[in-house]
């Protein structure tokens, strides 16, 4: 659970400084040969066009319901569109329904300057991996978990190899 999160944007325009009033001679330069202008990447149409994010947050797990996952859920969506990320937001998914919003994410995340990934919820780690719990899966031993999880290192993995983002957050 997020206790507290605060994420600054940096201010598009430098502060302005007051500068004293000093008249400095002027010197005039020589006129110099212009360089062809060096060629940018174009910046995307909107900043949603180039800031995508997944947020889960899964609380109903049978008897043993979680108390914040869906409001964090929505207070990191609400967080991230002001930031101007597009965010896909789903609550309580099973292991299926998570595999398929996972899948359309990787899509729509293609080369993207930023895609995020939130999950709140339950997870687990054994033997040195990460898993994040779906709702609706019957867990009693660390071999359920293995089969009904859903392994972070994958998703990481996905991110990384099949998105060909420039920066890739998990939380």
């Amino acid at each position: 659970a997020i206790d507290y999160l605060l994420v600054e944007q940096p201010a598009l325009e430098p502060p302005l400084v007051e500068q004293p009033l000093v008249k400095e001679p002027v010197v005039e330069q020589p006129p110099t040969e212009q360089q062809p202008p060096v060629e940018e990447t174009p910046l995307p149409q909107t900043v949603a066009e180039s800031r995508v994010a997944l947020v889960i947050g899964n609380s109903k797990y049978g008897e043993s319901l979680l108390s914040t996952p869906e409001q964090d859920a929505s207070d990191m969506t609400e967080i991230l569109r002001s930031l101007g990320f597009y965010v896909i937001h789903k609550t309580n998914l099973t292991k299926p329904d998570m595999e398929t919003v996972f899948a359309d994410f990787i899509g729509l995340s293609q080369n993207k300057e930023i895609a995020l990934f939130y999950f709140s919820g339950y997870g687990a780690q054994i033997r040195q991996k990460n898993y994040l719990i779906p709702v609706g899966g019957d867990i009693r031993t660390e071999g359920h978990v293995l089969y009904e999880g859903i392994k972070l290192v994958d998703i990481l993995e996905q991110m990384q190899k099949d998105a060909g983002n420039r920066i890739n957050l998990v939380i």
